[in-house]
């Protein structure tokens, strides 16, 4: 338990938090995205994602986003690879989860 007598989050609660927030940022919001997988760091042998410390539910996760890659796939759609990090409000990593695949629709929606 954390020092408060607060919960652990789960890695896959975290990782939910992290896609949510992703998909709410400006630049993606209402654009037709869809999660296509991970492709993993070639320095990991391939992984994704790594948990460096517990978080608790005491504790405020800040998240950034790095766009790492992008590609195009048809007339239409192209693909990014976006990575992630998650610190505590103090500044400690929690989380990194790096290339994370989007299709993604190359004209955004026009705003009306």
């Amino acid at each position: 338990m954390g020092s408060n007598g607060s919960s652990l989050v789960s890695g896959r609660a975290i990782l939910a938090r992290m896609e949510g927030e992703f998909t709410r940022l400006s630049q993606i919001y209402g654009n037709a995205i869809l999660f296509y997988g991970t492709d993993g760091d070639k320095d990991w042998d391939h992984r994704s994602t790594r948990f460096l410390k517990p978080l608790y539910t005491d504790q405020v996760l800040k998240i950034k986003f790095t766009l790492a890659d992008k590609t195009d796939t048809d007339s239409d759609y192209g693909m990014i690879a976006v990575n992630c990090e998650g610190k505590t409000e103090d500044g400690e990593l929690v989380v990194v989860s790096k290339r994370n695949l989007y299709r993604i629709k190359k004209e955004p929606p026009r705003n009306q």
